[in-house]
């Protein structure tokens, strides 16, 4: 039976009609038992999630329109939010009904909540929390007034509190699921929603009190990745009392990685990848602090510091000049209240198993933008990356050397592959590389990690290189890819960038990486060459231009011009500090010096030409002198004697090259839609694509146009190409 005529009978179920109508169903109605007391393989494709949302959609369409009057849905909530309450001392007594009526009810929960923020506005969203006095006295129980925040402080409850087993994946499963659809709101609208009640309550609310210890789950979900049990086969719906119709889900295809979202290996282990959505877009919404917005759970990101083991991780709220500190237990404060917006949230948590966890997993979208933001915002973390003051250090290079093998090589396959990625991915990579180039021990450390293979490096089989020679190859293909395909200046700025960061550590350069440094600067000479004969054509005999009518042809040549400098820079830097340490990149000078005839006389080029000239000269004459007719190994060895006298002082000396990542002033306009992109294509959920408004969903969505990224120099104010460089 296929999975569309199987699901048809659900819209008559006698139970879901009863709830979905204008009869108000009190919470303390018996009925709540049996119709959450169902036994359901919930679905896992988007496939099967599409069958029942199209076979109930007339129900939740009754359930919204008469809510005002029935209050239903609020009745489930609080149906829900008791069945929470209860889970945590059956989980101790291995008594599963709470667990099973909770993760029923969650499920219809979710289901509603997916219909409405699909197809009503946000404030009517928002609306079905509301709770009138009447029900109140009906509960006995005011909730704080506050129906939407008891519900995601329970969802908060479940993450945190319930322990991750067998008995309770489908739970939690469910629980951080639901946030993400409850988020979604803004999946549907063009503008921030930051302002709005659900946003707010999630920022400000009482569920807030519990971001430390729900920021610290999340990360344990992704470290721990557990897999999902599924058992396979069909899927049956049945209830004891008959009333529901027994209903079949078969697996007839398997979808491709296209069709389902994320690789083979994400898909067993779903909570860890939602939880890394639910993660993103907690800290990616909400963070305009310089507009008076406090995100508790960007503080809890952004400052969690590292623990010895995990059994002494606590949990601390950081208020003004005074600490306080609890144990990791939602009911320990379970009645506190809302975060004032003047207190940091910190926690405790395993640095070494986070940095394992990057090294060894498959990079996506999705942990390359966690990394991003870790190195970026988590000062204590990004130390921690870049330590090597003591024995740790040893673990953190072996950490490295992992990260960027062969086998895995996350951030420079991406790059590498730039071709077959989306550009956020590519930009989220570079900016890795970029962040972690800022740092001297760093550059200098990576030219002493050796490489025997690099089997995915195609355009030359090389067998010995060092992790700092890939890593400069591989920018290098970026820079020349941008520069004759995608044409986007802001990729090439921070491709250089990063090249210019390491320059000054540049050790002991395979001679096929010293080659392609002089290819490069060889092959943007010859295009610069060429632009400027076009230019000269263009603007002959038109002498009043003005910089709005300029040919592009002009402004290609002044960024082509600029993008020339800065890779005379970066092989001037590399010469003035580590020349003897290069020698094979003084050879490929050498052998190619009439690439930097042309450049003597110009205005643009002189200063920096003028130590090539001196390095050219220098080895030169000794070459010379050695004889005519030298082999290759007989020149090396000139070079390598002479340069044991090399006089440095006969360069002059430009400024260091630093360049540091300067994040965008909003960074909103650039992750949220990013992120949630990333969360529709990935995320076992299916979505009405028809409705989203946030970005223009295609089969190649990932593509659109990444908004700039910044980069600050350190040095001398000045403009260049559109980037702020200081």
């Amino acid at each position: 039976m296929g999975i569309a005529s199987s699901v048809s009978q659900l819209s008559k179920n006698d139970y879901l009609q009863r709830f979905a109508g204008v009869e108000h169903i009190s919470a303390n109605d018996p009925i709540w038992n049996q119709l959450l007391s169902f036994q359901f393989k919930k679905p896992v494709t988007r496939a099967e999630c599409k069958a029942i949302e199209e076979s109930t959609e007339d129900l939740c369409h009754a359930l919204l329109q008469n809510q005002p009057r029935s209050r239903n849905f609020a009745s489930l909530l609080c149906v829900f939010i008791a069945r929470v309450s209860e889970i945590k001392p059956s989980t101790q007594t291995q008594d599963n009904l709470f667990i099973w009526q909770a993760t029923n009810a969650l499920f219809v929960v979710k289901h509603c909540l997916k219909y409405f923020v699909e197809n009503a506005e946000v404030d009517v969203v928002a609306r079905q929390f509301d709770l009138d006095k009447q029900f109140q006295r009906e509960m006995d129980a005011s909730y704080g007034g506050n129906l939407l925040d008891a519900f995601i402080g329970s969802l908060m409850e479940i993450i945190v509190d319930v322990p991750v087993d067998n008995q309770t994946y489908e739970l939690h499963l469910e629980a951080v699921n639901t946030m993400v659809i409850l988020m979604s709101v803004q999946m549907f609208m063009t503008s921030q929603a930051e302002h709005r009640t659900l946003f707010q309550t999630l920022m400000y609310g009482n569920c807030s009190i519990h971001s430390g210890m729900l920021v610290k789950q999340l990360l344990t979900n992704f470290t721990e990745r557990l897999k999902y049990n599924d058992a396979g086969g069909s899927v049956i719906l049945g209830l004891a009392s008959g009333l529901w119709s027994a209903l079949t889900f078969g697996y007839e295809s398997k979808k491709t990685e296209t069709e389902e979202g994320g690789s083979e290996a994400w898909k067993s282990m779903p909570l860890a990848l939602q939880s890394v959505h639910l993660l993103l877009l907690l800290v990616s919404h909400c963070s305009h602090e310089r507009q008076g917005v406090f995100n508790p759970y960007r503080q809890a990101l952004f400052s969690f510091t590292a623990s010895n083991c995990e059994s002494s991780a606590f949990y601390e709220i950081c208020l003004c000049d005074t600490q306080y500190s609890t144990r990791s237990d939602f009911s320990a404060v379970k009645e506190s209240t809302a975060l004032p917006r003047n207190v940091a949230v910190t926690f405790n948590f395993d640095y070494v198993k986070l940095y394992d966890v990057f090294s060894s997993i498959e990079h996506c979208d999705q942990t390359t933008v966690l990394l991003y933001i870790l190195l970026h915002k988590n000062t204590q973390f990004r130390i921690f990356v870049l330590s090597r003051s003591n024995i740790e250090s040893i673990i953190l290079l072996r950490q490295i050397k992992r990260l960027f093998s062969p086998q895995v090589m996350p951030i420079l396959r991406t790059l590498y592959n730039a071709p077959r990625s989306n550009p956020q991915h590519i930009y989220m990579s570079l900016i890795i590389l970029l962040i972690l180039s800022e740092d001297d021990i760093f550059n200098s450390t990576v030219h002493d990690i050796a490489l025997a293979n690099v089997a995915w490096y195609q355009e030359r089989n090389i067998t010995k290189i060092s992790l700092g020679g890939l890593v400069i190859l591989v920018i290098i293909r970026t820079i020349q890819y941008n520069l004759t395909r995608t044409r986007d200046r802001y990729l090439h700025t921070n491709c250089l960038a990063a090249l210019a960061n390491m320059s000054g550590n540049f050790q002991d350069l395979h001679p096929y990486v010293s080659q392609r440094i002089l290819n490069l600067f060889g092959f943007l000479a010859k295009r610069y060459e060429k632009l400027c004969e076009q230019v000269c054509v263009e603007t002959e005999g038109n002498e009043a231009q003005t910089p709005e009518s300029e040919p592009e042809s002009v402004q290609d040549m002044h960024v082509l011009e600029e993008v020339l400098r800065m890779v005379l820079e970066i092989i001037n830097s590399c010469l003035y500090y580590q020349l003897p340490r290069n020698l094979n990149l003084v050879y490929a000078i050498l052998y190619q010096k009439e690439v930097f005839d042309k450049f003597r006389s110009h205005p643009t080029f002189q200063d920096l030409s003028h130590n090539i000239d001196v390095i050219i000269n220098h080895f030169k004459q000794k070459v010379d002198a050695a004889g005519q007719d030298l082999s290759v190994e007989e020149v090396q060895t000139v070079i390598k004697n002479a340069s044991v006298r090399w006089p440095k002082e006969s360069l002059k000396k430009f400024p260091d090259l630093k360049f540091k990542y300067v994040e965008e002033e909003d960074p909103e306009e650039f992750f949220v839609p990013y992120i949630w992109s990333v969360v529709a294509a990935s995320a076992r959920i299916y979505w009405n694509t028809d409705k989203i408004l946030l970005f223009n969903w295609t089969p190649e969505n990932s593509k659109d146009e990444p908004n700039e990224l910044v980069i600050d120099r350190l040095s001398e104010v000045h403009q260049a190409n559109g980037v702020t460089v200081c």
